[in-house]
């Protein structure tokens, strides 16, 4: 049987030799010769096809292809992770498949049962899950194209790892978070159903929690706080009691001008917290009403200067510490005899606490009507010069009179957190042994050295303290994913 090889070959001999009539030898022996180029021919194309990553036709053409890049069979833990979860969900469970396909159910209702388990069926099969894994290698070498060590490089390879293709990256405005719109690797192919998307964030230095613990102070003791960090915060003051002495007690950041003062007793061991959200605790019950912030000038060290001491105005003092008077919020002259208290629902303005060294006082409000020291009550009077002076004024008496610590959130230095659609948590174990650590394993050799991978799961739940309000139709990347902005279901409790 003459092949289209064959003829090719003959018709090429000059017309007069009729090398294409039947009968002639020509024709036995250009198809023998031309059998064996077709062999020749396949194979050829069978390494060619081998060597393009988007045509190579087995797994281990592929990952011939990724030894390359130093990509090993383990890149393909995540995306294998989750076929194989859709792969065991039954076709008529709605719900967990659009979960797993990253769409909203209702697009899977109207789709005839036995369409939806053959668009399945191709995907979870061989052909499928190669066609998935081509895609996502070719997302692994772009993270490297684009450049390691950056958010989006972290960004680029983590889709890749979780079967997603970006589709675009944005920056937040302070340049701590950044957000890749993704769209799924895993798609079934039917028209009438969207693909579906997710979203990646990555959070440049995340907050974490930092404290100095609660210190025992004595009334007018100052102190220093030494911190690292990025940037100035906004601190959680804690005040535990210490026997029947913690009477009004009042903690000053001298090199602000700033404090906070709870009009009354704290009892011994109770803990009163001045919080980052105006609220007042005392043992967990509030008493904001009973307590009160003030703003003004205040005295670090009468027998020693510093640059951030209050000074009163003259010419050579600097522009930004004039000594004024004190005024206190929410109520005003709080500080005076006839103060109304409790003041209703107003929060007090908590604390700042400055980067590197700040300087901070504590104060208890004790007095002595006669020769005898003792405390004064909760609610006084504020002492005259002919009625009363402040207890130990020459620090004579050395008792404790309460502890004072502090919490805040800070940026971490030398991190990155990279946050995952939430719904990739139903694939995981609570230890993350199956998603969340393979995943930030694999992009070790993506982040820049020294700096530690934070892997976690989005909430977009509201938060008191964490969540933000922002437009309905703001595309800013805060609010998106990375805080909170969707209110939490209602239960029947």
């Amino acid at each position: 049987m003459r092949t289209g090889r064959t003829t090719a070959v003959l018709e090429r001999f000059p017309l007069h030799v009729a090398a294409t009539d039947p009968g002639k030898h020509f024709e036995s022996v250009v198809g023998s010769i031309g059998s064996l180029l077709d062999v020749q021919a396949r194979q050829i194309g069978n390494v060619r096809r081998a060597h393009r990553l988007a045509e190579a036709p087995t797994d281990h053409d592929l990952l011939a292809l990724l030894a390359l890049h130093s990509i090993g069979p383990a890149a393909f833990a995540c995306s294998t992770l989750r076929i194989d979860a859709l792969a065991a969900t039954p076709p008529d469970d709605l719900p967990q498949l659009a979960a797993h396909l990253g769409i909203e159910s209702v697009q899977l209702g109207d789709i005839d049962q036995e369409a939806l388990t053959t668009a399945l069926d191709r995907l979870i099969r061989f052909s499928g899950r190669l066609t998935m894994r081509r895609r996502s290698s070719a997302g692994m070498i772009r993270s490297f194209r684009e450049g390691n060590a950056t958010p989006a490089a972290l960004l680029l390879a983590a889709a890749a790892y979780l079967a997603l293709d970006v589709v675009e990256i944005a920056h937040s405005e302070e340049r701590w978070w950044h957000l890749a719109r993704c769209s799924e690797m895993l798609d079934l192919g039917i028209d009438s159903v969207d693909t579906g998307d997710a979203l990646l964030a990555v959070e440049e230095n995340p907050f974490t929690e930092a404290d100095v613990s609660p210190i025992d102070r004595r009334h007018a003791d100052r102190f220093r706080i030494v911190r690292g960090g990025l940037e100035d915060v906004v601190v959680t003051t804690d005040v535990v009691g210490i026997g029947s002495r913690t009477l009004w007690p009042m903690v000053v950041n001298v090199d602000e001008g700033r404090g906070v003062v709870f009009a009354g007793a704290v009892p011994h061991g109770v803990t009163l917290s001045f919080a980052v959200s105006g609220k007042v605790t005392l043992d967990g019950a509030e008493v904001t009403g009973s307590s009160f912030a003030f703003d003004g000038a205040v005295f670090a060290d009468a027998d020693a200067e510093h640059p951030n001491d209050y000074v009163y105005t003259g010419e050579d003092a600097p522009q930004d510490r004039d000594a004024v008077f004190v005024v206190t919020m929410p109520v005003t002259a709080a500080f005076g005899e006839s103060v109304s208290l409790p003041h209703p629902g107003a929060t007090v303005e908590p604390l700042p606490m400055s980067l590197g060294e700040s300087r901070w006082a504590f104060f208890v409000r004790v007095a002595h009507f006669g020769s005898h020291p003792r405390p004064a009550v909760a609610s006084y009077a504020a002492g005259r010069f002919d009625q009363s002076v402040w207890a130990d004024p020459d620090g004579l008496l050395d008792y404790v009179s309460g502890s004072v610590g502090f919490r805040w959130q800070e940026r971490e230095p030398f991190a990155v957190r990279m946050l995952l659609p939430e719904r990739f948590a139903a694939l995981d174990d609570d230890d993350g042994t199956r998603l969340r650590e393979p995943l930030r394993r694999l992009l070790d050799r993506h982040r820049a050295a020294g700096v530690h991978m934070y892997v976690a799961y989005a909430d977009d739940r509201w938060v008191l303290g964490t969540g933000i309000v922002r437009d309905v139709d703001s595309h800013d990347v805060l609010g998106t994913l990375v805080s909170g902005t969707t209110l939490w279901p209602t239960t029947d409790e």
